[in-house]
């Protein structure tokens, strides 16, 4: 949670940048997405009261912050 929390912060000095670069179907094959899964429920909690239900839906949310 903490290291969403910093991807998603808005303020300069706390963000932490993450592009993604591969398609989400090479990050579902490769395992990527297991990092979510082993968060269990406060990675679930904390990602769906943020609008991201789903792990496409957090894909996109990191390509688009910049």
């Amino acid at each position: 949670v903490t290291l969403f929390s910093l991807v998603l912060d808005r303020e300069p000095s706390r963000h932490v940048g993450v592009r993604v670069h591969a398609p989400t179907a090479r990050l579902v094959a490769n395992g990527y997405l297991a990092v979510l899964a082993l968060g269990g429920l406060p990675v679930a909690l904390w990602l769906l009261r943020r609008g991201l239900a789903d792990p496409r839906a957090v894909i996109e949310r990191l390509r688009r912050r910049r």
